[in-house]
């Protein structure tokens, strides 16, 4: 018999994503974590701003691993209710809980303890680039966080086999929902499968106002400590000042990057090069990844304004730590970098820009006994990948994002979360100017369904926690 999934006490409230409706509107937490890093380096070293000198980390205080962080809903499955902790995830498209004891993983979801529990006699098996699972398809009652209608019944997978997937160790999470079009799930030949928005929009629809499937979403994702601010919202943000970009392919969020700048200036690159083999918008990703050329031509842009810092550090291998604590010290460190600006093409064949400040791109470290003190340390939140352009929870943490899969688009406006990410804008539209037409700047793949077919999602398994987090 599996252990029960226990419920940690909220940590945060939602703040409204517009003012008071009947749409369904839920919290979520953000946990954080260290992930292991494909190359085993650790993070080892500590520069301080201004400075030249790099201090080693000694063995026992370096990172092993690459810091990560997940947005998370409170889940209760099953009668009785066991409480368990769900990573959002909109690079995949599927409901999966652990259900088994695996090697790393000490909790969760007991399928034989629930009498509500229907399976629906089909086998799943999702590879990712590192890990997999492998369950049986079923449907059980769901509740869900905060004062709404419910349970609902839900298709879910339970995963009995699964390696370097589910988030390991106490306050973790075991349990994924993803939100990607359905094309990618699964779950979507069983009844009520599929995605979990719409999942929520046939059964609660009538209550909370949400729409017909496929209905739109909202999330905020916020900084600070677990996430304060962050939510879901199922239905449209209508907000009057929201700029929306193209989504190219109905299988992850696809979108297309006709231009990067650092400060003012462009990388000068090819814009087919920002967009290969794909360009994706990952909620289950903490890092911006880039493909190597283009991470490399940030990383140079980004560092002629900041000469002494090496490479470790804009490969995610070093990190850099104020003078001190205060405020002012941090300030000043946040102040010497640049903004770094995404412009993605819109519907009508225009591009909307979305500026990152470097709050939002310099992704904060604890890291205790460090040679930097007290002071406040940053990660370099823009890293390289050979899976394609994959625009993080650290890019989409700046703004209020809409996903309509209906009118594949996605909407950016300025968010309200707690932390001053006020440097952060959406800009535009603005003209689109390429060489063969709006689709100059995207890249081509002979067959798309060939592609899904193998369903290797973008997110990185998530492993290893560590006693270090990210704020």
């Amino acid at each position: 018999m599996g252990i029960l999934l226990t419920l940690l006490p909220p940590v945060c409230a939602a703040l409204a994503c517009l003012p008071a409706t009947a749409a369904l509107q839920l919290p979520l937490t953000r946990l954080n974590f260290v992930a292991p890093a494909k190359s085993g380096l650790p993070v080892d070293s500590v520069q301080l701003f201004g400075q030249r000198g790099v201090f080693q980390l000694v063995n026992g205080s370096a990172i092993h691993g690459r810091p990560e962080a997940a947005y998370c809903l409170r889940l209760g499955v099953g009668t009785p209710r066991q409480n368990i902790t769900a990573k959002l995830d909109t690079g995949s498209s599927d409901f999966v809980t652990a259900g088994a004891k695996t090697p790393g993983l000490d909790r969760w979801f007991d399928a034989k303890s629930s009498s509500s529990l229907v399976w629906q006699h089909q086998l799943v098996r999702t590879p990712y680039t590192t890990g997999f699972w492998e369950g049986h398809l079923a449907t059980d009652v769901v509740s869900l966080p905060g004062p709404v209608p419910g349970p609902v019944r839900a298709a879910f997978s339970v995963a009995e086999r699964s390696s370097g997937y589910f988030q390991a160790a106490a306050g973790a999470w075991q349990a994924s929902v993803g939100l990607a079009f359905e094309r990618l799930s699964n779950a979507r030949t069983a009844a009520g499968g599929g995605n979990f928005a719409d999942t929520l929009a046939r059964q609660l629809g009538d209550a909370m106002s949400t729409g017909s499937p496929p209905v739109p979403f909202c999330l905020q994702l916020c900084g600070g400590d677990a996430g304060l601010g962050s939510f879901i919202r199922i239905g449209r943000a209508n907000r009057t000042d929201m700029l929306y970009a193209s989504v190219r392919w109905d299988w992850y969020y696809e979108v297309v990057i006709a231009d990067i700048k650092v400060g003012q200036s462009s990388l000068g690159m090819d814009c087919k090069e920002y967009n290969m083999d794909k360009a994706i918008l990952h909620s289950g990703v903490g890092d911006i990844r880039l493909p190597a050329r283009v991470h490399a031509r940030v990383a140079q842009q980004v560092g002629a304004q900041q000469p002494e810092l090496g490479n470790r550090f804009f490969n995610g291998l070093g990190l850099l730590c104020s003078s001190d604590g205060s405020l002012e010290a941090t300030k000043r460190l946040l102040d010497a970098f640049p903004s770094v600006t995404f412009s993605l093409v819109t519907p009508d064949n225009q591009t909307v820009d979305l500026e990152l400040s470097p709050t939002q791109y310099l992704r904060p470290v604890v890291l205790g006994g460090s040679p930097a003190g007290n002071g406040s340390c940053f990660r370099f939140g823009i890293q390289s990948t050979s899976d394609g352009a994959i625009l993080g929870a650290t890019f989409l943490s700046g703004f209020l994002v809409e996903f309509d899969r209906a009118g594949r688009r996605i909407g950016f406006a300025s968010s309200s979360c707690p932390e001053a990410n006020s440097s952060s804008r959406v800009l535009g539209p603005r003209p689109y100017v390429a060489i063969d037409g709006p689709q100059d700047c995207a890249f081509f793949r002979a067959d798309v369904a060939a592609s899904t077919s193998v369903l290797r999602p973008a997110a990185v398994a998530m492993a290893t926690v560590c006693a270090m987090c990210i704020l």
